[in-house]
């Protein structure tokens, strides 16, 4: 399978047209839910290198995941390893441990400020008392370090509905994404599927 260097470049090689491009990156933006008024941003954007990605899972199911790598088109595989630069997601990565936590920290200095967050799942009410641990450490914590970054998206229900559970008879809210995010991120772009 072929590396491409942007979006643009993918279209180009495989002989499309810039009017095809143009309507991928309007298809793109709308599915996003950017406004129309943004759309020279999204193309800019789809013209340059591909975007560094860091996708961290929270108090979640993993069904956005499971859904991800199961659509058809785009296939998982070409998004992965075609149309983003995937640096980190413990799930579907084949690495873990002490080493991949270390490779998280060195993606988030590197691309500090560059980088999208994509985060499945919300956190937990507690969120510093143990119930939703990644690498040791509580998932707050998590997002806390990755907070200097060029967009946030959140996925799926956890995020957006701070994801009710059930848990001994009571329902608990967990707060959404933003809100925990709300002192690192303002000012940054925040796509919410």
């Amino acid at each position: 399978m072929e590396k491409y260097n942007s979006i643009w470049d993918m279209y180009q090689k495989k002989g499309m047209s810039r009017r095809s491009f143009i309507k991928a990156c309007t298809a793109m933006a709308a599915m996003l839910g950017i406004a129309p008024s943004m759309l020279s941003e999204v193309v800019e954007a789809a013209e340059k290198r591909l975007p560094v990605v860091v996708w961290l899972h929270g108090h979640e199911c993993t069904g956005c995941s499971e859904a991800f790598i199961r659509s058809g088109a785009p296939m998982a595989s070409d998004v992965v390893l075609n149309m983003i630069a995937l640096e980190y997601d413990d799930t579907l990565a084949a690495a873990s441990g002490q080493p991949f936590e270390e490779h998280l920290q060195e993606i988030i200095k590197a691309y500090d400020g560059q980088y999208i967050l994509a985060v499945e799942g919300a956190v937990p009410a507690l969120a510093d008392s143990g119930y939703c641990m990644v690498g040791g450490h509580a998932f707050i914590n998590q997002l806390k370090e990755a907070h200097h970054l060029r967009a946030c998206d959140g996925l799926g229900h956890g995020v957006h509905h701070r994801g009710a559970v059930r848990h001994e008879g009571h329902r608990r809210q967990k707060p959404c994404v933003p809100h925990a995010l709300r002192p690192c991120h303002r000012g940054k772009l925040a796509v919410l599927l």
